[in-house]
């Protein structure tokens, strides 16, 4: 009796992501930390992330974060619902798409430009905003 990896040739592969050797997988949890394209020493990742994060792919890279955040806020929605009643939902679906933004900005993950485009607001309107919900902004290295 064969079993699936036989055939599909899939494994599960569990990394510390905090490791730091100086083998493959240390080298590649480094570049997976590293903010800039330019700082991967993996070639093939530093082209994905340029991609993604400074040129054409970056509007592909911008549906898909508001895809996620959506998401986010609708179970956010449904907890906010629950605590705060029916009515409130569409002001927690707004609450909730906000905090996914703000959290995603203070991680590093995206750029508080692009998180204030997807709400909607100006960059001080964001900043101000994401200060007050208690969120810190990443500096600028």
């Amino acid at each position: 009796m064969k079993n699936c990896n036989d055939k599909c040739g899939s494994h599960i592969i569990y990394v510390n992501g905090r490791y730091e050797g100086n083998d493959d997988i240390g080298r590649m949890m480094k570049d997976f930390h590293q903010c800039r394209p330019e700082q991967i020493e993996s070639e093939t990742l530093s082209k994905a992330v340029a991609y993604y994060k400074e040129k054409e792919g970056r509007g592909a890279m911008s549906e898909a974060v508001r895809q996620y955040a959506m998401e986010y806020a609708k179970e956010y929605a449904k907890e906010y619902a629950r605590e705060y009643g029916e009515e409130q939902k569409e002001e927690g679906i707004l609450q909730g798409k906000n905090n996914m933004l703000y959290s995603l900005v203070s991680k590093g993950r995206l750029k508080i430009d692009v998180a204030a485009e997807e709400a909607n607001v100006s960059l001080g309107e964001f900043e101000k905003s994401m200060e007050e919900a208690g969120y810190k902004i990443p500096e600028l290295v």
